[in-house]
């Protein structure tokens, strides 16, 4: 059955369709990637299946059809012109159900303007539009965090949603594609690959996360020294960090041909109020212990990878955590377990380092990767406490450049990519082995269940 006529069918009738071949002047960089990849989702299933699944949580079967518009125009009083033109119209239909969204794009170093989104949310509340989408070079960790505040809205069915995007993640999920199995014709091979080149060209209008914030240098010398520092401050540099961890997980997500993520526990992922959340625990981690950190989750990786940046060490951090097998009888055997996974992977073992850690109140042990290949007793602990777990780590000194907005940026991007090259994707976790059964006829009457007192005689 199709969809009934909406006021939203009306205005789409006299539309421009969105174009593969944008033919807009060279400084309208928001509509010529809007339309671009709005033309590239309506041919490369895969792509808009993948994205308005991000966005929308919403499934794209083969029934599905996918219709793009650009510049659509809304009447609107709260315009001098009459009018509000977002950049990019989606109308998705699966049966008799449709899904409708808006559009709004930046670029270069644009931010999403609050008063634009909400005056967007109001034209889709009265056209009955399912949500509003912007994308531009902000990053977010998941797309309810928006990097934008929006007041809240009436619960039901007026409430519209507002998801957000950046453009280097929809590069991602391309880059995705081109390297998954899925069946990609040479067509939508071919699309792909245009518009990833397209992304990638430096006049397009798409940015990478090359530097932190404003603020970044005066915090951290701040921090050095102890000195408070405003809020305004803290949430700049928090919110300049979680950008960079998201532009981390979107490189290991190309370099690995996986999807990576950044580990959220539940209350950070409630939407805005989990990013609110988010914010303010980890401006009260660099505020109150003048650190930051995040764990990085990789696709059946040995455990995520923890970042840490201590701002008085002035020292960037990866670590990860395996149990020790509890099927090597001692420590020393233990030892030897992790060197035979690492030695001949890691090109320089002196920066790599093994912290042990054993049961009870026993202290941690630690040594290079180096030492352990030369003599695994260099990890031992005196005593004879049983090994429970090592932490492998990676860790550098960036003293002088660590308050440098641009070199603390290559310097932290490089370390993660070097880390799980040479250490993250050589470890295997231990495996507890599965139970032998038994020669037949030596099954012993202490293995046969005990006969109940209570059970009565025939």
């Amino acid at each position: 059955m199709p969809a009934p006529t909406t006021k939203l069918d009306d205005l789409l009738q006299d539309a421009k369709k969105a174009r593969l071949i944008p033919a807009y002047d060279q400084k309208q960089l928001e509509q010529r990637l809007t339309t671009v990849l709005l033309a590239s989702m309506t041919v490369v299933r895969p792509l808009a299946k993948g994205l308005i699944k991000i966005w929308a949580g919403k499934n794209y079967g083969t029934r599905a059809r996918l219709k793009t518009y650009t510049e659509v125009s809304f009447p609107s009083s709260d315009t001098e012109s009459g009018y509000l033109r977002p950049d990019g119209v989606l109308v998705l239909t699966t049966g008799g159900q449709r899904w409708t969204a808006l559009v709004e794009a930046k670029a270069r170093g644009n931010p999403i303007d609050e008063a634009q989104v909400e005056a967007y949310v109001n034209i889709a509340r009265a056209f009955e539009i399912d949500a509003v989408l912007t994308v531009s070079n902000q990053r977010t960790a998941l797309p309810s965090h928006l990097p934008y505040a929006l007041p809240g809205q009436p619960r039901g069915k007026n409430k519209v949603d507002v998801r957000h995007g950046s453009w280097a993640s929809i590069r991602t999920e391309a880059a995705l594609i081109l390297n998954s199995e899925q069946e990609v014709d040479a067509e939508q091979r071919y699309i792909l690959e245009e518009m990833v080149a397209y992304f990638q060209h430096s006049k397009s209008g798409v940015l990478p996360f090359e530097q932190m914030n404003q603020e970044w240098p005066g915090i951290a010398d701040a921090c050095r020294t102890k000195r408070p520092v405003s809020k305004a401050e803290l949430e700049a540099t928090v919110g300049a960090w979680h950008q960079e961890v998201r532009d981390i997980c979107l490189i290991l997500s190309r370099r690995t041909h996986q999807r990576v993520d950044t580990f959220l526990p539940r209350k950070h992922k409630a939407g805005t109020e989990g990013a609110k959340r988010r914010l303010e625990d980890d401006c009260a981690s660099l505020s109150n212990s003048w650190r930051l950190g995040c764990d990085i989750r990789i696709p059946n990786a040995t455990s995520d990878i923890r970042l840490e940046v201590d701002f008085i060490a002035r020292t960037i951090e990866c670590s990860m955590s395996l149990k020790s097998p509890r099927d090597r009888k001692t420590p020393k055997a233990r030892i030897n377990w992790l060197k035979m996974q690492l030695r001949s992977k890691t090109e320089d073992p002196g920066d790599v380092h093994v912290r042990a850690q054993w049961h009870g109140r026993v202290p941690d042990t630690q040594a290079t990767l180096a030492e352990i290949i030369d003599d695994a007793g260099s990890l031992l602990s005196d005593g004879s406490a049983n090994l429970t777990s090592f932490v492998i780590i990676m860790r550098q000194e960036l003293s002088g450049q660590f308050r440098s907005r641009k070199k603390f940026v290559s310097r932290l991007e490089k370390l993660v990519d070097d880390y799980y090259a040479r250490v993250g994707q050589h470890l295997r976790a231990w495996q507890e082995p599965p139970p032998k059964v038994t020669s037949r006829g030596e099954v012993s009457t202490k293995e046969l269940p005990s006969p109940s007192p209570q059970a009565g005689t025939e």
